[in-house]
């Protein structure tokens, strides 16, 4: 009978809640005859942030265009599946649909547009060549994009080049598209365009007139990407002048990494739950409201010490309970419920068990590679960020 009241203990044990208030369980089940609830909170011993490489943005439901706070963003485009070379058409239009904003910045932004002249990939902006002055590109006009949120740009080709897209239809390999770059400076805003992978993608409205009558048709595939830069020097430079501060960013990427100190937790602990708590400085212009604001939790399982390389963890890869995701709660970056209950009964058990070894923690954007966003923390020393763990100590007999 006793092995039989033992499991049941360790299955309630296993499943239970990350709710902090003792449950008061039967007396034949007291979970107090073996060991007792105990929450506790580590505070980190060390923490950084680091920027990231050039992120891929390929597959992004959005494109961006725009500069604020000395972001910009720039977009490529270019349409596929053009009508063969033997269909004369009268008139090209490029329509773009765009969403929200992001900055302070009203009226209209100055947009230059280039012919590409040379190929290129989605992953574009993880490319250094497109972050250079000697871009490969040749300016053919200018555009007025508003910053009104749901607004629609009408591009005619036409008035620009008209011989630009018969070229592309003679001879598909010259068709390398066209690249959106701001045309202006100063902090204004960052406007948002659907992209190819949302489900109001740019279009390409051509009309074919035949005798008497003309047909209108649209091509809605083809490929684009966005491109990020920061380009400012010394004190302009957010990261670089960041005292005590973490963050976390995306489309110019930045990652936080986090340590604690693991040995004050009993060797015979049971961990039921673990929630990372990190607070928001929510005095910062560049928190865009429109991206989503979720996060991957990883573990590195290997760095050096001043993190000039690093290994993460891939088990999340293959296990689903070593894959953990935050989310901003309030003015905190925390876990719900179900990530707390998985990050301490398996992340946190291995490393109190010493079979997994954990130097960080690190934490990205869940979409780092949508738009530009930058997330200000607060760390250490005045406000570092906390582990709140719970867990059974197992210092009773037969436990």
């Amino acid at each position: 009978m006793k092995k039989k009241i033992l499991g049941l203990v360790l299955l309630i044990i296993s499943i239970g809640c990350s709710d902090l208030d003792t449950i008061q369980s039967p007396s034949e089940l007291d979970i107090n005859k073996y060991g007792t609830y105990v929450d506790t909170t580590l505070y980190a011993v060390s923490d950084t942030f680091i920027t990231g490489g050039l992120v891929n943005t390929a597959n992004a439901s959005k494109l961006q265009i725009g500069v604020f706070e000395n972001f910009q963003a720039g977009f490529l485009l270019r349409f596929k599946y053009l009508p063969p070379d033997s269909i004369a058409v009268d008139s090209v239009c490029i329509e773009l649909t765009s969403d929200k904003k992001f900055g302070s910045g009203e009226g209209d932004i100055n947009v230059a547009i280039y012919e590409v002249t040379e190929s290129w990939e989605e992953s574009a902006n993880s490319e250094e060549a497109w972050h250079e002055d000697n871009l490969p590109v040749s300016p053919i006009g200018n555009a007025v994009f508003s910053l009104e949120d749901s607004a629609e740009y009408k591009i005619f080709l036409d008035d620009f080049v008209p011989t630009l897209f018969s070229k592309w239809q003679q001879d598909d390999s010259v068709n390398y598209g066209l690249y959106f770059k701001i045309d202006e400076t100063g902090s204004r805003a960052i406007k948002d365009i659907y992209s190819f992978e949302s489900s109001t993608p740019p279009k390409l409205i051509f009309r074919i007139d035949q005798d008497t009558t003309f047909v209108r048709d649209t091509i809605t595939t083809g490929e684009d990407a966005s491109i990020f830069d920061y380009p400012v020097e010394g004190g302009e430079n957010i990261f670089e002048n960041a005292e005590d501060e973490l963050y976390i960013s995306s489309g110019i990427t930045a990652h936080t990494f986090i340590k604690f100190d693991f040995s004050g937790i009993p060797k015979k602990a049971i961990i039921q739950s673990a929630d990372l708590q990190i607070s928001i400085d929510e005095d910062n212009i560049l928190d865009n409201s429109n991206h989503s604001a979720y996060y991957y939790l990883r573990s590195i399982k290997e760095a050096e010490e001043d993190l000039s390389s690093y290994t993460i963890d891939s088990s999340f890869v293959y296990y689903s309970k070593y894959d953990y995701f935050a989310k901003d709660i309030g003015d905190t970056i925390s876990l719900d419920n179900a990530n707390q209950v998985s990050l301490g009964s398996n992340l946190i058990q291995a490393i109190v068990n010493e079979t997994v070894i954990s130097e960080w923690f690190y934490l990205q954007y869940m979409n780092e590679s949508m738009d530009i966003s930058v997330k200000k923390l607060y760390g250490l020393p005045d406000q570092p960020p906390k582990l709140i763990i719970r867990y059974i100590r197992a210092d009773k007999s037969g436990l």
